[in-house]
């Protein structure tokens, strides 16, 4: 019975994850079981808290006493009542024991910056903040919207001239950056017009190249002046699957000086990666390049087309199979959206969820085979810095076998003939850490194996496809 409770929390995460693909495992004899011991239940398995800040953590379902406990006071603290401060960057265990049975949450500690502390823009131009190092949700902030806005994804619009404040908000944390907008910039008869425009495709640097020519209005107007051109590209559905705004002097584009008919003429050259174009599940058609004017400008807009298409980008797959899920996708017992299949051959089961509140993809397998049960979960979001965290449980109660793990995988890297590391945060005695790692690892493959067919089954798409380029 100790066995038992020592992995009760592994057995409550486990069942949790299959209970979600309804049907793929409705025989499932832990029913009953999960249906019990759910009751009890810590409010978050991982979290993410700046340095310096707290995150509170909660166990629900029980009056017992509960003793917390950190893996490393260096990287974060917890008091009595669950709340975790951070010290340093860092992964941190936070354990709630109550009684014998233990309850984990991982929690990274995060040292975000903002790309730029001080900035200076035209009104009518743009600017874009970044915040890095963290995987935390950002909100922005303008302390005054008549001098500048900013958007949710940080992209700063000067509006008049003035000095603002664009806060990044992260968790309790606040970041900074002091921008001064100056007066909007002449653009007036800098450009007179878009003259002649090619495209042609580069095959050794896989990339296209937009060639077009721009007259001006005089000959002493030099590149450098202010203004700026904006380049679109648009598939055959006259969707927007590429944007750049090109500024004059800040080599963005390659150009030559010529005159013709007494006048000044640059004959421009952008050159645009394949990686770079967007056109999520369009695979076929033309793609239409439109290279337009600055506003205050002529508004003339010339069209190239060409007959290939660059190759599809992993995001654009995402978003592709995210409007797959909603449209043709179940409905779980949460409200989310998922496709899944079970193997007759061995009765695996394998689901994809779209968490629309976290914009994520789960990745689940599960099995049953002679009375142990096990899990592997992988949660990929739509934008993601490389990086995906994978959990896997195993629980046999019978055989008083259980292991609760976690990695860190590389979806640049990663394929079958790879071995990852994970971070064992519990195991029943007898388990040596070469035992889980090496269960765990082949748990990990045989769900690949089942993703990749699910996900082709339903959506046409390979692994390769979202994210995944080494999978073989």
């Amino acid at each position: 019975m100790k066995v038992v409770r020592k992995f009760c929390t592994a057995l409550v995460l486990c069942m949790t994850l299959m209970f979600i693909i309804p049907g793929a495992i409705s025989d499932n004899p832990f029913r009953m079981t999960v249906e019990a011991a759910k009751k009890v239940k810590l409010n978050k398995k991982t979290a993410y808290v700046c340095k310096g800040d707290t995150v509170k953590l909660s166990l629900s379902g029980t009056s017992k006493k509960v003793k917390w406990s950190t893996s490393s006071r260096k990287i974060a603290t917890v008091s009595s009542k669950g709340v975790v401060k951070g010290i340093k960057k860092g992964k941190a265990n936070i354990t709630a024991k109550v009684g014998s049975k233990k309850y984990v949450c991982r929690v990274t500690v995060e040292t975000p910056s903002i790309s730029k502390k001080t900035a200076s823009i035209n009104a009518g131009s743009k600017l874009t903040l970044k915040v890095k190092n963290t995987k935390q949700k950002v909100s922005w902030k303008s302390s005054n919207r008549k001098i500048a806005t900013v958007t949710s994804k940080g992209v700063v619009k000067g509006v008049k001239k003035g000095t603002t404040t664009i806060t990044a908000k992260i968790g309790k944390k606040k970041l900074t950056c002091r921008v001064t907008v100056k007066k909007t910039a002449t653009s007036q008869n800098v450009i007179k017009y878009i003259g002649d425009r090619d495209v042609d495709y580069d095959e050794e640097s896989q990339s296209h190249r937009v060639f077009f020519s721009l007259v001006l209005s005089d000959g002493k107007t030099r590149v450098s002046s202010s203004g700026t051109l904006r380049v679109e590209i648009l598939n055959d559905a006259n969707e927007q699957v590429y944007r750049k705004d090109i500024a004059f002097g800040k080599s963005d584009f390659s150009y030559w000086t010529y005159t013709y008919s007494g006048e000044r003429c640059l004959l421009c050259c952008i050159e645009i990666p394949d990686s770079q174009v967007e056109i999520g599940s369009v695979s076929t058609g033309r793609l239409g390049y439109q290279v337009v004017l600055p506003t205050g400008m002529s508004t003339q807009v010339y069209v190239a087309e060409v007959d290939s298409l660059p190759t599809v980008s992993a995001k654009n797959n995402l978003n592709a199979l995210k409007n797959y899920i909603q449209k043709n996708g179940k409905l779980n017992g949460s409200g989310q959206r998922f496709i899944s299949y079970t193997s007759a051959e061995d009765g695996m089961s394998y689901g994809i969820i779209y968490d629309s509140a976290n914009d994520t993809f789960k990745f689940i397998k599960s099995s049953d085979v002679d009375g142990i049960q096990s899990t592997v979960q992988m949660n990929l979001g739509i934008s993601n810095d490389g990086t995906v965290e994978v959990q896997y449980i195993l629980v046999g109660e019978s055989a008083g076998l259980g292991i609760q793990a976690v990695a860190d995988l590389n979806i640049a890297t990663y394929n079958l003939d790879r071995t990852i590391r994970f971070d064992v945060l519990a195991s029943t005695s007898g388990v040596t850490d070469a035992d889980a790692q090496k269960v765990a690892n082949a748990s990990l493959k045989a769900a690949f194996a089942g993703w990749s067919y699910l996900l082709f089954k339903d959506t046409g798409l390979n692994l390769s496809d979202i994210g995944f380029v080494s999978y073989d």
